[in-house]
């Protein structure tokens, strides 16, 4: 993926998961709560146990979970795309463990989607999007100035 390809990744991942976000606010139910604490749980617990790579895979998937109970099929089929179109982050980056984790974003997330909030939840995850934007740049150019290429999706 090139810098430019990323670019346009996140921000259509932004438009997409804000209004998912605003329509998942108006259906959230216990069912939909349970489904994504338990991926925050296990998210968490990743870290925690410095499984890094797992702890990535589970992001995509709270991502992916909630496009999935928005109430939009097009909408969440196209996310589960663009998703799965970008590579992880490497797990070290310059001799150093990338400490980067949108965790506590998730968290936050989930509060504004309890409260029913579809424009705060929007705002935590666009926050997190835009950071994980610019980790995933740092990555693309460190690949390309040490002549690789990052991790495939």
């Amino acid at each position: 993926m090139t810098t430019e390809e990323a670019v346009q990744v996140f921000e259509t991942r932004i438009v997409i998961e804000t209004a998912l976000l605003g329509k998942l606010a108006q259906r959230y139910n216990d069912t939909v709560a349970a489904a994504l604490q338990d991926i925050v749980r296990a998210e968490g617990a990743a870290y925690d146990e410095g499984r890094i790579q797992d702890a990535r895979h589970l992001s995509r998937s709270f991502h992916m979970e909630f496009g999935h109970h928005a109430g939009n099929q097009y909408m969440s089929r196209f996310l589960d795309d663009l998703i799965n179109c970008q590579p992880l982050l490497l797990p070290f980056r310059d001799g150093k463990v990338s400490e980067f984790s949108g965790h506590a974003l998730h968290i936050k997330t989930l509060g504004a989607l309890a409260r029913g909030d579809g424009e705060e939840a929007a705002h935590y995850n666009t926050e997190l999007l835009n950071a994980l934007q610019a980790e995933m740049l740092r990555d693309i150019r460190s690949a390309e100035v040490s002549g690789g290429s990052p991790p495939p999706p």
